[in-house]
């Protein structure tokens, strides 16, 4: 016997097919509609354990993202390179990857911050992806940033220029903190913001991306020792 959709699912596209053609659209897209209408709207709400609220409106969140996908550009990172993201859930990360994504690049997530993965494992992503920049959570006391720079020495002659040459890394060029404050030892998401924003930079790059290109890939709990990139595409996410 075939049992019967329940009340609830009978709502959906499948069990009753629509007459209005499905239109894909991109994330950014979506984020320029929300952004206009309305603007001050919440997008996005942090609520940690003995830390304040904390909240972006999808007219900040714009901005921002703006911003930085104008200053990765400029940095010289090519439309769909690779950039690893690995952080903790909070309004930094999602400034930064929908930012990878705004600027017509590819956002690697790991499912581990820095100083959970070891630096063969790290080293094997990046290699793996031909990855160009990561983009990192420092830690809530910068001891992500030490346990990175034990890993790549390098990195501590980077200062806020952010550029750096790995041996064992041959494509990385950009180690980026996602933190929003500026400093002057390591390249900042927060040193990144401070520059102008070319509008029509970025409206060029997101107008070069398509529904179906690949917008993320995921690295599954498990499966940084091996390679497992798990992708979606821009219509999708």
């Amino acid at each position: 016997m075939t049992s019967q959709p329940a009340a609830a699912d009978s709502t959906s596209y499948l069990h009753t097919p629509s007459t209005t053609p499905y239109t894909a659209s991109t994330l950014s897209q979506c984020l320029d509609k929300q952004a206009a209408e309305p603007g001050d709207k919440e997008a996005y709400v942090v609520r940690a354990t003995g830390a304040p609220r904390q909240s972006i409106s999808f007219g900040q969140l714009k901005e921002q993202v703006d911003h930085l996908a104008s200053s990765l550009i400029r940095l010289g990172l090519k439309e769909r390179s690779k950039v690893i993201l690995s952080g903790v859930s909070s309004i930094e990360y999602v400034v930064s990857e929908l930012a990878i994504i705004r600027a017509g690049l590819i956002s690697v997530r790991t499912s581990l911050t820095i100083n959970q993965i070891s630096q063969q494992a790290l080293s094997r992503i990046i290699n793996y992806n031909s990855a160009v920049a990561l983009l990192y959570y420092p830690g809530e006391y910068g001891e992500h940033q030490e346990y990175l720079e034990k890993m790549f020495p390098a990195l501590r002659e980077a200062h806020s220029a952010g550029k750096v040459t790995v041996e064992t890394l041959p494509t990385l060029q950009y180690f980026i903190n996602m933190r929003h404050e500026t400093s002057t030892k390591v390249m900042t998401v927060g040193n990144l913001l401070q520059q102008p924003v070319d509008p029509a930079l970025v409206r060029n790059r997101s107008n070069g991306v398509e529904a179906d290109d690949i917008a993320t890939i995921t690295y599954t709990p498990g499966s940084e020792t091996k390679p497992k990139p798990v992708p979606d595409r821009k219509s999708v996410v």
